[in-house]
């Protein structure tokens, strides 16, 4: 028996954006542990993707649709203002 998602049901698709919203905390998770365990040096070149991937993945269940685009441009300003401060000049 296969469980289908009816997305005219309120809790189907709350249940979707959940099961989507862990997804994306597993995804964070995996590049945090691949930087904390594998890149010793802020100027390796992977550092700053999987930092970007990182945070990205992290913040996309608190973003909503209609919000996306803003959020998502706060939020790439935000991550090169830290990336500045944390590594500055790092880009050459």
């Amino acid at each position: 028996m296969t469980n289908v998602l009816d997305k005219d049901n309120p809790q189907h698709r709350v249940l979707q954006r959940l099961i989507l919203a862990r997804s994306d905390i597993n995804e964070a998770h995996a590049a945090a542990s691949h930087i904390v365990g594998h890149i010793t040096d802020t100027r390796n070149p992977l550092c700053s993707p999987l930092m970007c991937a990182a945070v990205t993945c992290y913040s996309r269940p608190f973003i909503t649709t209609r919000t996306c685009q803003f959020q998502l441009q706060r939020l790439q300003e935000h991550i090169a203002t830290q990336k500045e401060r944390l590594f500055p000049a790092s880009d050459g």
